[in-house]
């Protein structure tokens, strides 16, 4: 019996190990204004489209097509990854002008920024 015990102890651990939902990734960082022209995608995105370029690491991660949803002071904007910012500090990230002025005026240059992949 107490084998039976063990092995489903052991199995109800692996299985809460691989259901659990993962941890936020919310990272607080800058945005940025950027023209998107030629991107690591391949992209020529409109200006009206909402786009964003993230740092070398999570875009490696989650690649071209990502979507990200960025907040600033209670206004959120829902931006595609369409490029890798290779200038861009751990966190950081640049927003396309149409997105930009969803959550910020332009003229307030980089601002603070939460966002996280969805």
């Amino acid at each position: 019996m107490r084998g039976k015990r063990i092995v489903g102890l052991t199995l109800a651990a692996v299985f809460a190990v691989f259901v659990a939902p993962p941890a936020s990734a919310i990272t607080i960082g800058t945005a940025g204004l950027f023209v998107p022209v030629l991107t690591t995608c391949g992209l020529l995105p409109p200006l009206f489209e909402d786009t964003a370029r993230v740092p070398a690491a999570a875009f490696d991660e989650h690649g071209c097509g990502a979507e990200i949803l960025v907040e600033k002071g209670g206004q959120t904007v829902t931006a595609k990854v369409t490029d890798r910012c290779g200038a861009c500090a751990s966190g950081d990230i640049d927003l396309s002008p149409a997105a930009f002025r969803k959550i910020a005026d332009p003229g307030e240059g980089r601002v603070e920024v939460k966002w996280d992949f969805i």
